[in-house]
């Protein structure tokens, strides 16, 4: 009788930190979405927020470092995600991290969103819009914390997570 408690008592962790953790996943959407809202109308209302005096080559710096930070970035998540060759239970850990896990930051959304974030921000740069390329970089480089978080969870706990996920 002891082993069924705890299974469900698992269980019941396992869904309150799914549920906790898709909170933060849809409140990292709608920052994602002010941000990206804040830097466009700061932009068409013509509105600095950035104290500088030459702002198109600092957003000119900003669009090259998101570029190599991106695809840095998907190089490295290849890289660890092939690096973790254990499973439990026949689910990969690696994919339980990087697919599974995840509500809305899947590591295939968030490469997909970083190559098009790159893509919005050559467009921004090429339509004079300083701001939404300093915010798209800021974008990303959240997009980017998400990943490595997720990448250095399943690293070093990788276990706990993954057969509490199975049970």
């Amino acid at each position: 009788m002891p082993q069924k408690d705890i299974k469900k008592k698992d269980t019941s962790n396992w869904v309150r930190a799914h549920t906790v953790r898709t909170i933060w996943e849809c409140i990292g959407v709608t920052l994602i979405g002010v941000g990206l809202s804040v830097g466009l109308i700061c932009d068409l209302l013509e509105v600095s927020i950035h104290l500088v005096e030459d702002l198109s080559s600092i957003a000119l710096t900003a669009l090259q470092i998101h570029a190599t930070i991106s695809a840095i970035t998907i190089a490295l998540v290849a890289l660890i995600s092939g690096s973790i060759s254990e499973e439990y239970y026949g689910i990969s850990v690696s994919n339980y991290y990087l697919n599974i896990k995840p509500v809305l930051f899947k590591q295939n959304v968030i490469i997909i969103s970083s190559l098009l974030l790159v893509g919005m921000n050559m467009l921004a740069y090429i339509f004079c819009c300083y701001n939404l390329v300093i915010t798209i970089l800021w974008v990303n480089c959240f997009l980017i914390v998400m990943t490595f978080a997720d990448s250095c969870i399943g690293i070093f706990n990788s276990d706990r997570d993954v057969i509490v996920f199975c049970i």
